[in-house]
C-alpha cells in the first residue's frame, strides 16, 4: 500500500523543524542522500512551490 503525503509551504522560508522534515522526506521516498537532498533543497535553489507530493511505498 502506498501513501501520499502532499507537503505544504507557508511562504519562502520556514522553521528548522519543517525544515528538517521536509529534507527527511526527500531522503526516504526519493533513496537520496542527506547531502543530496541539501544540496537540492529549494530553498537553497530557489525553487519555492505551493507544495510538494511524495508517495511512500
Amino acid at each position: 500500500m502506498a501513501v501520499k503525503i502532499i507537503y505544504f509551504v507557508h511562504g519562502t522560508t520556514t522553521d528548522n523543524a519543517e525544515h528538517k522534515s521536509q529534507l527527511a522526506l526527500e531522503v526516504i521516498t526519493k533513496g537520496i542522500s542527506w547531502n543530496g537532498a541539501i544540496e537540492k533543497d529549494w530553498r537553497k535553489i530557489k525553487a519555492w512551490q505551493p507544495g510538494w507530493e511524495y508517495l511512500v511505498k
